[in-house]
């Protein structure tokens, strides 16, 4: 059951996600539709789930109990092996799950176009947009989108090495 709770987010289409949070956002005292908190609030909850199990992976390959055993045999008090022993260490989990929600994020249109409407502008609305009116705009902003994630990953996997 604990599981299946976990992966639940991963199996919830988009449309059902973004259909949720209008419904939920869409009155006082949280009457939040069409404004870009509603849109941040869709796209973390989309990312969440892949950033949770990616720094949930990274964790579970560390030895926390016997790191944390031997920052507190070498007089390391709690906020000290936490600042300086599982932070480090989850640095490129964290990094890996933030780049992972990132990219879920700059492909999501369902959520956007459901809760802001085509009124709020994000990245993936305006390619959608310009592919209509002018499909070397968005051929170009695919392209720098896809050099970032590039340069990105290049600079997460120099960050591993070291």
């Amino acid at each position: 059951l604990r599981r299946l709770l976990q992966v639940l987010p991963l199996l919830v289409p988009p449309l059902v996600v973004g259909l949720g949070f209008l419904l939920a956002f869409n009155r006082p005292p949280l009457s939040l539709s069409g404004t870009l908190w509603i849109v941040v609030l869709g796209h973390a909850a989309l990312g969440f789930p892949f950033f949770f199990r990616t720094v949930y992976a990274g964790l579970a390959g560390l030895e926390v109990g016997l790191l944390m055993e031997a920052a507190r045999a070498s007089g390391a008090g709690p906020w000290a092996r936490l600042r300086y022993v599982l932070v480090p260490n989850l640095v490129p989990a964290v990094l890996s799950g933030s780049l992972v929600a990132f990219a879920i994020s700059m492909g999501e249109f369902e959520i956007t176009s459901m809760v802001a409407g085509f009124g709020t502008i994000t990245l993936p609305l305006l390619l959608f947009q310009s592919l209509r009116e002018d499909f070397r705009a968005a051929s170009a902003v695919a392209a720098v989108l896809l050099y970032v994630t590039l340069l990105a990953l290049v600079g997460l996997s120099l960050l591993r090495r070291r």
